[in-house]
């Protein structure tokens, strides 16, 4: 039979020659062997999904419908990477349970990444894969996952057949900080917030590099006043160079204040105008 079992490569040898034997036995119609053979091969290796498709075609042979059901629904539940079984175990699911519930169709929802959280229309179901009867119509899968974005589908169920449902999710986008720009899908006030603090403390920087601006001139003129008396007679000479000295100081530090605040102020309000005209 096409697909039938599932043989492993790789086992310990006495597990491999139980899986031989049932194989072998299922080939040669003996289910009833090969079932033995590939329970006690699973009560050894009881994470082998595989095992459980096996044990489940064996019960399916046998006309024990709601065991092999049962180890379909566990392989479903395991398995993630065999995609030709996944779906094969996915049709018998529907067909069993069909035939106990005939309006009901099966629904198999898996994420990527797994064990995101399932929502069918708004009700949890469980983490991926997730595996559930539906009745026949339109319903609403939402899967969500702590740090990702979370994905939304709309599926249509007919009674009696199997829908599979594979969603990927993407990583959460990372927040703007400071120095990037806002973007233009946030919210209005979040958007804007940052831009006019900066705008605001541009103009700050702006008035105060003015104001050291004047200092610096206030205190060259009283330096130039100082050495102007002192040549006057108005002051000794030792003092008029002390106070010109001491003026001079003040105005070239107040200069390069004035300086250094006005390079401020053009970085912020440069920065500010780019986030409004970009």
């Amino acid at each position: 039979m096409n697909a039938s079992i599932v043989l492993l490569a790789v086992v310990a040898a006495p597990n491999q020659q139980l899986i031989i034997a049932g194989a072998d036995a299922f080939r040669a119609g003996e289910h009833e062997e090969a079932l033995v053979a590939f329970t006690k091969a699973f009560e050894a290796l009881p994470d082998n999904s595989s095992l459980l498709w096996n044990i489940g075609r064996c019960l399916e042979e046998l006309g024990r419908t709601d065991e092999a059901l049962e180890s379909f629904e566990r392989y479903l539940e395991l398995e993630f990477k065999d995609r030709r079984h996944i779906r094969e175990a996915l049709g018998k699911v529907a067909k069993l349970r069909a035939a106990k519930a005939p309006r009901s169709a099966t629904l198999r929802v898996e994420t990527s990444p797994p064990k995101a959280r399932v929502f069918i229309d708004g009700e949890p179901a469980g983490r991926s894969p997730v595996l559930a009867d539906l009745p026949a119509g339109r319903h609403q899968v939402v899967a969500r996952l702590e740090g990702h974005v979370d994905r939304h589908t709309e599926i249509v169920a007919n009674a009696g057949r199997p829908v599979l449902v594979s969603l990927a999710l993407s990583p959460q986008p990372k927040a703007a900080t400071l120095g990037e720009a806002p973007g233009r899908d946030q919210p209005p006030l979040r958007r804007w917030l940052v831009p006019a603090a900066v705008g605001a403390a541009g103009v700050v920087l702006t008035a105060l590099s003015v104001r050291a601006f004047l200092d610096r001139g206030e205190h060259e003129d009283a330096a130039a006043t100082a050495r102007r008396r002192g040549g006057a007679g108005e002051l000794t000479p030792e003092l008029a160079e002390a106070r010109g000295q001491d003026a001079d100081e003040r105005a070239e530090f107040h200069g390069a204040l004035g300086w250094a605040l006005a390079a401020g102020a053009a970085g912020s309000l440069g920065w500010t105008s780019w986030i409004v005209l970009r």
